[in-house]
């Protein structure tokens, strides 16, 4: 069985006991969110397809005004590492030309490249660039396969202080160890939790040193689950870990987008064991976040959350533009929840 593990964040057992929840029974804070950086990295899946996912993302929710989104280019070097790392099997899984960058990505500095926690230190490098920024108060981590509602990312954001020390994402566990992580293909740091970390990474707690020195977590320059687990895992304070399902259990960060929901196809099987929570093969009507989506089903839903008209309206439209319904019938009412939640 094979998983591949991106960007983890963690906490200490004792936040995952109290199965924590900041929210105000489903009301605003009054707390502005002020802008969120989205900090891209190439997803291995179906990566030929990187420069057009990027496209889409930048001209649907990237465009929205407090939204900062940059991609990160490790180089084809580096990638080329992690995806042999993923799929041995060469004949299985040719690189070819099919490798590409979409223009303006963000070129890690190349003596983090060269470093041999590359991609630790890059990430550390992004994120300490967007708490650069004054007006930043969340960095969303994720892939290139992102398709987000924004405004109900921007309500659920506003029920928290985001000057405390929170992660937002599915939590799952990390096995053998009293860690847990957030689902890594799309998760949240608020600015308290983000600055806490750049901070103790080469100073203050030097949370870098310990895995610098631990040939597992300095393996194929810092795996970002298991080294930034235990970085977070070794604070002072813990990180709280928020429990980010709304009241019935329903998830507002899913795995897979509605075209694999549509087949009934809601995770992969190793899935649910690994998360603290079961799933529910449910959509939240406050849900934000769907991962492992294509270009054209990312312009779909950004066009759907932003279409003024009923649901049908917009399907028939849909359907005689391209000749297709995309989703089926009850496909598409589940997702009118998410259109008509905050109307």
């Amino acid at each position: 069985m094979l998983v591949r593990l991106g960007l983890l964040t963690i906490c200490s057992t004792a936040c995952v006991g109290s199965g924590l929840k900041l929210e105000s029974d489903g009301k605003t804070t009054g707390t502005p969110t002020g802008s969120i950086h989205a900090l891209m990295t190439r997803a291995l899946f179906d990566y030929q397809d990187h420069v057009d996912r990027v496209q889409a993302m930048r001209e649907t929710w990237g465009t929205d005004p407090n939204m900062n989104l940059k991609f990160l280019d490790f180089g084809v070097d580096r990638f080329e590492t992690e995806y042999r790392n993923w799929c041995t099997e060469k004949a299985n899984c040719p690189l070819g030309g099919g490798y590409s960058t979409a223009e303006s990505e963000i070129n890690v500095p190349a003596d983090i490249v060269e470093s041999e926690l590359w991609n630790l230190d890059g990430h550390i490098w992004a994120m300490r660039q967007a708490l650069a920024d004054p007006t930043c108060q969340w960095i969303l981590i994720g892939k290139d396969m992102l398709a987000l509602h924004v405004r109900n990312l921007r309500n659920y954001l506003a029920r928290f202080d985001s000057s405390q020390s929170l992660v937002l994402g599915n939590r799952m566990g990390m096995g053998g160890s009293n860690l847990v992580m957030a689902s890594p293909w799309g998760h949240i740091f608020s600015r308290g939790a983000a600055q806490e970390l750049v901070d103790n990474w080469e100073g203050g707690l030097r949370l870098r040193e310990p895995i610098y020195n631990t040939d597992y977590l300095r393996a194929r320059g810092g795996e970002t689950g298991y080294g930034f687990g235990h970085a977070l895992g070794h604070m002072r304070v813990p990180v709280q870990f928020v429990d980010t399902r709304d009241a019935e259990g329903q998830d507002r960060f899913l795995l897979w987008p509605p075209s694999r929901m549509d087949k009934g196809d809601w995770w992969d099987s190793w899935y649910p064991s690994f998360r603290i929570e079961k799933p529910k093969a449910a959509l939240s009507p406050e849900a934000f976040l769907f991962f492992f989506a294509g270009a054209d089903e990312i312009r779909l839903l950004s066009n759907f959350f932003e279409y003024e008209g009923e649901t049908e309206g917009f399907v028939n439209e849909h359907q005689r533009a391209t000749g297709q319904r995309m989703y089926q019938k009850t496909t598409w009412e589940m997702l009118s929840t998410l259109k008509w939640h905050n109307a």
